[in-house]
């Protein structure tokens, strides 16, 4: 089965029916597409609801699976863990334009919108575990220009990363600038909603 194949904005409208979640007719809609662990293995679709054209990218919607013990030892994040964003829901107003730590364009946090899960070590389930509203910092950005590795590494403590920069700069951020919404929102879901369809 073609999995990008099946991440087209008909399809986003068919389980976003299913799950109750909102098209948006005047804003962009940003959606994540989780398929299961693996370094830059899930997707990225940006579309408006009443226009075939929408840009598909590859990238990360969690921290890599196997990196968590190494982030975490740093001492440098959450006591509870490595933030990893709860997928299946739909984040209102959980974005706006900004700089990713004071560098380049990217949708920063704006409020405490998201839900995360927490993880201490590698290849710890991400599923039925607490839940938590204190995440900072959790931001949609890229990696950086030139970097082809299929490595997560340190380029997401819970952030939604675009793996290719060039696409990120070239096509990602003039179509979201071009939209110049106050905030935007953020639909995060699993691959397994396409193939029930």
């Amino acid at each position: 089965m073609d999995t990008k194949a099946l991440i087209t904005p008909d399809n986003c409208k068919k389980v976003a029916k299913v799950l109750g979640f909102k098209i948006f007719s005047d804003r962009l809609n940003i959606w994540g597409i989780r398929t299961p662990k693996g370094e830059f293995n899930d997707y990225f679709i940006f579309f408006p609801a009443f226009d075939e054209d929408y840009l598909l990218v590859e990238g990360t919607t969690e921290p890599s699976a196997g990196f968590l013990s190494t982030l975490f030892q740093t001492g440098k994040t959450n006591p509870n863990g490595i933030a990893v964003l709860v997928s299946n829901m739909q984040y209102l107003n959980c974005w706006y334009m900004g700089l990713h730590k004071g560098k380049y364009k990217a949708l920063r946090q704006n409020g405490n919108k998201f839900i995360v899960t927490r993880h201490k070590k590698d290849e710890e389930s991400y599923y039925n575990t607490k839940q938590y509203a204190d995440v900072q910092g959790l931001n949609l950005h890229t990696t950086k220009i030139g970097y082809m590795l299929n490595s997560i590494k340190g380029f997401s403590e819970g952030c939604q990363v675009v793996f290719n920069a060039k696409t990120y700069f070239d096509e990602v951020i003039p179509l979201i600038e071009k939209y110049n919404q106050k905030t935007y929102d953020y639909t995060i879901v699993d691959i397994e909603n396409f193939y029930n369809l």
